[in-house]
């Protein structure tokens, strides 16, 4: 049997196979039998039909199983798309509608509660951001996890009974499509990023790279599929968390299972860090390095994290979905320079950086995605829609996005100058600068929403952001500042400006 090989499938080859490489609640698996069992798994998925090409969308948990379906697909050199089915039940309708796959590989769980009415009825009520499946556009439909009643004509992936595989490996070339995800947002018509197997590959070694490079980096704990493959690709020992699990237990499992390393963007860091100050107590000193990722990565949060953070590295990635990694930086480094903007540190060393007329970041490198589903190809350099500048060392220092720029009279304002600088204010826990614009005025309103601790009124911010070690620009003070919940959206929770600026336009 032919088999497709790639980058990260010819590292799991080359790891020992005696090591562990995920440990998920009771159950582990080594390299070897990680190898094995996808072996395996790609002849039952040709032996059903599937081929090179066909596009496979894939909604299952991150662990054991993910892992086999994920290398299996790879090895038929078919298109993964990865669609979180929390995104919202419209917005994911609309992707699948786009994507109109071939094959799912679904958890059967999801199967269960898309085909039962009473079931779903009671869990939406209660729980009201359970995943929802909308039926699919009639694929082959592939089921993991334990035995379900579900009516609908699928394979259950229990256990795959193929055994004495040895398949002849073919190498698949670099520039075919590999896999497509999903920018976050809502916008309405939904963009589907393509990347390739060396666009993706790219950014994965790049980060291996900076994994071996520090001793420290053994093992890693998550919950999402990216960082289960770049563990795996590291030889780390990847450990399976439940992302709704409280502070305290994530705390415990970090000390019980010696984890080094964590990803993630500050939003999943802050719980912890309010538990252990609420305990008096510090990260657990087996944690080596922490990444966080999903830019800005405000001082006000760096303020909270790096008293908690003993011996441990703190690392700023920037990216985004259309090329992984841009840049990175030291986190006590930017809080140390305090700079005028979201300083991000260095661009990787195959990242080509230029810079438009009005200061958007174009950035080219072997990481750049192919190009958005449905469309041919992608401009270089590619524009981030961020606005930037270098310092005097070279380093990227964000000045805000391009579509948030509020031109008040003459003056250009980029909220992101002066959001690190309000959040620092005590008693400010997050907040956002939105313009809404005044008919009488013939101009911009700038509206100051904050979330807080309840005991700050508008005018003590007023007189914080006038004078002192939190002044702003004149220019850039609100107009009016209003107490409410920051809307969010995606999986890094980032605060979604266009649904608060909608909610401000409601407001009398």
């Amino acid at each position: 049997m032919k088999l497709f090989d790639n980058h990260l499938i010819a590292a799991l080859r080359h790891t020992d196979p005696a090591k562990k490489l995920i440990a998920e609640g009771a159950r582990s698996i080594t390299a070897g039998e990680l190898l094995k069992a996808s072996i395996q798994r790609a002849a039952l998925f040709r032996n059903k039909g599937m081929k090179k090409g066909d596009k496979v969308l894939i909604a299952v948990p991150s662990g054991i199983d993910l892992a086999i379906c994920l290398f299996a697909l790879m090895m038929n050199g078919v298109v993964i798309a990865l669609v979180d089915p929390q995104m919202g039940r419209e917005n994911y309708k609309q992707k699948l509608r786009q994507l109109n796959p071939d094959h799912a590989v679904l958890d059967s769980r999801l199967m269960l509660i898309r085909e039962h009415p009473l079931l779903r009825w009671v869990l939406t009520r209660f729980f009201p951001k359970i995943p929802v499946l909308p039926f699919l556009p009639a694929p082959s439909i592939f089921t993991t996890g334990i035995r379900l009643p579900v009516f609908t004509r699928h394979v259950h992936l229990k256990a795959d009974t193929l055994t004495d595989l040895n398949p002849e490996w073919e190498t698949i070339p670099a520039e075919e499509d590999f896999f497509i995800t999903y920018t976050s947002g809502t916008t309405s018509e939904p963009k589907g990023v393509v990347h390739s197997y060396r666009s993706l590959s790219q950014s994965i070694g790049l980060l291996t790279q900076m994994l071996r490079s520090n001793a420290g980096h053994r093992s890693l704990a998550t919950h999402l599929p990216h960082y289960l493959l770049i563990g795996i690709n590291a030889g780390l020992e990847v450990h399976i968390w439940k992302e709704a699990w409280s502070p305290s237990v994530k705390l415990n499992f970090i000390e019980d299972r010696h984890i080094s390393t964590l990803f993630g963007p500050p939003s999943e860091f802050e719980p912890m860090i309010r538990e252990l100050k609420q305990n008096q107590s510090r990260i657990p000193s087996c944690v080596a390095g922490i990444f966080l990722g999903s830019a800005p990565v405000p001082l006000s949060f760096l303020e909270k994290i790096l008293p908690l953070a003993g011996h441990a590295d703190l690392t700023i990635l920037y990216g985004m979905t259309e090329h992984l990694l841009i840049a990175q930086g030291d986190a006590r480094k930017k809080f140390s320079r305090k700079a005028k903007g979201d300083w991000i540190g260095k661009p990787f060393a195959d990242v080509e950086l230029s810079f438009s007329d009005e200061g958007e970041l174009g950035i080219s490198s072997p990481q750049i995605f192919k190009r958005y589903w449905g469309q041919d190809t992608v401009t270089l350099p590619f524009p981030t829609g961020d606005l930037a500048r270098l310092d005097e060392e070279g380093n990227i220092v964000l000045l805000g996005r391009k579509k948030d720029m509020i031109i008040r009279g003459n003056f250009n304002i980029y909220p992101p100058l002066y959001e690190p600088i309000i959040c620092s204010i005590p008693g400010i826990w997050d907040a956002a600068l939105v313009g809404r614009y005044n008919e009488e005025k013939s101009d911009e309103e700038l509206i100051l929403v904050v979330e807080s601790d309840g005991k700050m009124k508008a005018g003590d911010i007023l007189d914080r952001l006038r004078s002192g070690p939190h002044s702003i620009d004149r220019e850039a003070l609100p107009d009016q500042i209003i107490f409410m919940p920051l809307p969010r959206c995606g999986r890094h929770q980032k605060i979604d400006k266009k649904l608060l600026v909608q909610k401000l336009l409601q407001m009398p």
